[in-house]
């Protein structure tokens, strides 16, 4: 058996107490860090048994959340305290990877003060999830907080689809003040989330007879950037349009599939309140 020597790394970032518990070797070990901030515990680790790595949140000794989700690896679960709604206090966004090629990361949005206050649960519309900050949170509208722009994953390997075929819809989260949650807001950023719509449907028809493959899932792409922009019956008119059209119909994905799918997806029902 081969002993590691553990070293212990303490770094100050931003008023904010980082104590980082590695192994020399880079094999996960029983702490990771805990942040301190304005009596916030706000631990990372990774369990000896493996299986997982848990985030643990607690003030005054007592444990608000606690969130297992992470794969049992240094960058399974992440903790960070970013300024989301234009305030001198920042929020605390927890985010753990599950694992897989393309799937996926689940992640929570806390509030801090006055009180502890879940703003928002990814798993509540299963999204796709991402790492970086910069792509998760936007400023669309230029107005005081930032948006969550986010991906759904229900297309994915739809009807054989390839995972670079498949198509991952859009979901833009805003914070609304009356609930002081983030909720879905696509249909008020349907301008936004349409704004190449036109070019694209220009650019797609080109390919029908250079690039038939392309073509199909271009316009499948299309059809379901405006179902996920509110503009349901546009979206179904373009796709039944297109399948007349082109000598290509019998590729189109049925609709009764279609309606399935969407019909089992969070973010579909959301937006059309089903």
């Amino acid at each position: 058996m081969t002993l590691h020597t553990p070293y212990l790394k303490v770094v100050l970032m931003n008023s904010l107490l980082v104590v980082a518990v590695t192994f020399a070797s880079g094999l996960p070990v029983e702490a990771q860090y805990t942040i301190n901030h304005n009596g916030y515990r706000i631990s990372s680790s990774v369990p000896k048994s493996m299986n997982h790595s848990v985030v643990t949140i607690k003030k005054g000794g007592k444990t608000l959340a606690v969130h297992r989700e992470g794969i049992a690896q240094s960058y399974g679960s992440k903790v960070e305290l970013i300024s989301l709604l234009n305030s001198a206090e920042k929020q605390l966004v927890v985010s753990q990877y599950t694992g897989g090629n393309h799937c996926c990361t689940v992640y929570w949005i806390y509030d801090l003060t006055p009180r502890f206050r879940l703003l928002f649960q990814s798993k509540d519309f299963e999204t796709v999830g991402y790492n970086e900050v910069q792509k998760l949170f936007q400023n669309i509208d230029r107005d005081r907080d930032l948006e969550i722009v986010d991906n759904s994953p229900a297309f994915h390997y739809f009807d054989n689809l390839a995972f670079v075929s498949s198509p991952s819809p859009r979901l833009i989260f805003d914070y609304d003040r009356r609930t002081r949650k983030f909720v879905l807001a696509n249909r008020r950023f349907d301008k936004y989330l349409l704004r190449e719509q036109r070019k694209e449907i220009v650019r797609t028809r080109g390919l029908v007879d250079s690039n038939s493959s392309q073509y199909l899932v271009n316009t499948f792409g299309i059809f379901l950037d405006f179902v996920y922009a509110g503009k349901l019956q546009d979206g179904w008119k373009y796709y039944h349009d297109e399948k007349g059209r082109s000598n290509l119909g019998q590729f189109f994905h049925s609709d009764a599939i279609i309606r399935q799918t969407l019909d089992g997806d969070p973010g579909y029902r959301s937006i059309y309140n089903k």
